[in-house]
């Protein structure tokens, strides 16, 4: 994948997303 998605991408979806794993 690009460098852009790396955690960024993570980072930004688990702002909008609730963790799962707590």
């Amino acid at each position: 994948w690009p460098h852009m998605f790396t955690y960024d991408t993570l980072i930004k979806a688990f702002s909008m997303s609730p963790d799962p794993r707590r």
